[in-house]
């Protein structure tokens, strides 16, 4: 039996295991050393392999695990006492998540040989209510595309299959870098990384540019920033709520003519 440990699940998402690495530093603070954690997904589990305050599992444990990805679950949303549970330890370790702490691995398997790279991400879950909820429109992602080409940024479009069915496969992408279920969780990781910025809506990868600092602007829909954000990174991150979806070009434009190239982190 492992007393205390910790369960990366696929749900509610996989980027919402960024959001509770918080109580896992805090975990291993308390007790001194790296906190046991298994990982449902395993390429998630290559970004975090040497991170030093967690020790991975190789094999799942048989007693019930003290915090998982279900943590980050509204309170105020009757799961069920498990998952309540799982919500109230979290809360009680770390507040509101307002540090930055994961400790990723980045794969250095591809390597981008493009000009003022920029990450470009809309992605959901499969259920369609993710989708009406998080969808920015393909006027929107049509914008984004023209905007950034015109001021001399090679777009780099990431996400998997499922993302390029719904959200890309009706509009001109041609002069961007098509990434679209082309790489690992792992690798994409590493390409924001090599960007100078990134534009998206609220969905995996942008908790994972988040945590590597990387400046950007995120379109919130009819998700809340302030119950499924990384709220400790409004310094870099630009975060904009709105369900009307028509004001996000003005966004857009005043969002690129304050980028600084000089300045981006890269």
């Amino acid at each position: 039996m492992v007393p205390i440990w910790v369960n990366q699940t696929n749900n509610p998402g996989l980027g919402d295991f960024v959001r509770i690495t918080p109580s896992i530093l805090t975990l291993s603070i308390q007790n001194k050393y790296p906190i046991p954690v298994f990982f449902d997904n395993k390429d998630m589990e290559l970004i975090f392999k040497d991170c030093p305050y967690m020790e991975i599992l190789k094999e799942k444990p048989s007693n019930p695990c003290l915090l998982s990805t279900l943590s980050i679950l509204n309170k105020n949303i009757k799961y069920g006492d498990i998952r309540n549970k799982y919500y109230g330890v979290h809360f009680t370790l770390h507040g509101h998540e307002k540090m930055s702490c994961p400790f990723l691995e980045l794969q250095t398997s591809i390597k981008l040989p493009y000009k003022n790279p920029v990450a470009i991400f809309n992605g959901v879950r499969v259920k369609e209510w993710y989708k009406n909820h998080k969808d920015i429109g393909n006027n929107n992602r049509s914008y984004i595309i023209k905007s950034l080409l015109e001021k001399g940024f090679t777009p780099i479009i990431l996400g998997n299959k499922n993302d390029k069915d719904l959200f890309w496969s009706k509009i001109d992408i041609s002069g961007c870098v098509d990434m679209l279920g082309k790489t690992k969780l792992s690798e994409a990781v590493s390409i924001i990384n090599q960007c100078q910025f990134f534009v998206s809506n609220d969905t995996c990868l942008y908790h994972f540019a988040s945590s590597l600092m990387k400046k950007g602007l995120v379109f919130w829909r009819d998700t809340k920033y302030s119950l499924d954000g990384n709220l400790f990174d409004s310094k870099y991150i630009f975060h904009y709520q709105n369900e009307d979806i028509s004001t996000y070009p003005v966004i857009l434009d005043s969002f690129l003519s304050n980028i600084d190239k000089a300045s981006l982190r890269t």
